[in-house]
């Protein structure tokens, strides 16, 4: 019987911080019973992608570690194997930059790769920035990333999803509702990554497998947990999307588990006899500030697009258009609002600092 350490959307955070939340729990890396599984996202946003990366493999090649696809797998690998220049804002919005230059620097220091003195500024440039020079010798230094046995024991090794003791669900953001099990498996086994022209599966079938599980209206009725597993065990969305009380720790529903938070690296431990074990965030201070925080930042991106500038708006039965925009606050009944500098385009001056419970909005 094995027990098995689940974590997920790690996202480049440093290997130090993942071996001390593992420690924690107690995983033994002489222990060939203690399994690591990732759900996906190892990579992009934090600065130790390669290591994280070495360490897994490493794992992998001992048969200590399965690990799943997550969406920036998907957009990694889509970059490498297509034109660069076309995922240019897709990898600068998503943090892509820092794992390729993660892997670049890495591969240097192994001493598998040469970085040429006078290619170093277009590569900076490209870290900053996102923008390839387009010139041999930097799309050099990509193939040689791509074709690392690193990067391709890792992608080699990749599942759409696993199963555990048949009862517990095991992906990163959902499956689709079109097919079954076996036509993911199928669609999946096609993929070679050591072929070239098998670029296209990444590019448009692995993304029909990363369908995030709250991407559909709630009034579709699609059953959370369609195939009747005990639990869906997932990452992706953070769990304060489900409460927003509580940004640091697992979220534990009726039909699923979401281990993601951007805040902490969350271990599930599943042990032996199917329960559940964790290490919980106890620092309650920190959780209602950290949580009061998101809910302003999410109350005010709510507003401002109620508000946006130039919004025609009625206050005190006259005509104004948004001028500025100030803080959010909230009030005793916890309800947010926005302050509002208001133009009067007629008498031509602007009023400061309203509340926008006092604001009627005039509708384009």
């Amino acid at each position: 019987m094995y027990k098995y350490f689940v974590f997920s959307d790690i996202h480049g955070r440093s290997l130090k911080e993942l071996k001390e939340k593992l420690f924690e729990v107690g995983f033994d890396e002489n222990n060939p019973n203690h399994i690591l599984v990732s759900l996906g996202d190892l990579f992009d946003r934090g600065n130790d992608s390669y290591n994280l990366l070495k360490y897994i493999n490493s794992m992998i090649k001992n048969n200590r570690c399965i690990t799943l696809w997550g969406n920036h797998e998907t957009i990694l690998a889509s970059w490498f194997y297509s034109n660069y220049e076309n995922y240019k804002y897709v990898i600068e919005a998503n943090g892509t930059t820092k794992t390729i230059k993660s892997f670049i620097e890495g591969l240097e220091k192994d001493k598998k790769l040469t970085i040429n003195s006078k290619d170093l500024m277009a590569l900076t440039r490209f870290y900053n920035t996102g923008i390839v020079i387009p010139n041999e010798s930097i799309t050099s230094y990509f193939l040689n990333v791509r074709h690392s046995e690193e990067f391709r024991h890792y992608f080699n090794h990749l599942l759409p999803f696993m199963v555990i003791n048949d009862k517990y669900l095991l992906c990163h953001s959902g499956l689709s509702y079109q097919y079954d099990f076996k036509v993911y498996q199928d669609d999946f086994n096609k993929h070679d990554f050591k072929n070239d022209s098998s670029q296209t599966l990444i590019e448009e079938e692995t993304w029909a497998l990363l369908i995030p599980i709250f991407n559909k209206a709630k009034t579709s009725n699609i059953p959370f947990n369609k195939y009747n597993y005990d639990k869906v065990i997932h990452g992706h969305l953070n769990s304060w999307h489900f409460n927003i009380n509580d940004p640091y720790n697992i979220y534990f529903g009726k039909d699923n588990i979401c281990l993601d938070s951007p805040y902490n690296i969350n271990i599930l431990v599943i042990n032996e006899d199917n329960s559940f074990y964790y290490k919980k965030f106890e620092d309650k201070e920190k959780i209602e500030d950290l949580s009061y925080r998101i809910k302003t930042f999410y109350n005010k991106r709510i507003l401002l697009e109620l508000f946006p500038l130039g919004r025609k708006v009625i206050y005190k039965n006259k005509r104004y258009i948004v001028y500025e925009h100030g803080g959010c606050y909230k009030d005793d009944n916890d309800k947010f609002y926005l302050e509002l500098d208001l133009y009067n385009e007629e008498e031509n001056y602007v009023i400061k600092n309203i509340s926008s419970s006092f604001v009627i909005r005039i509708n384009k």
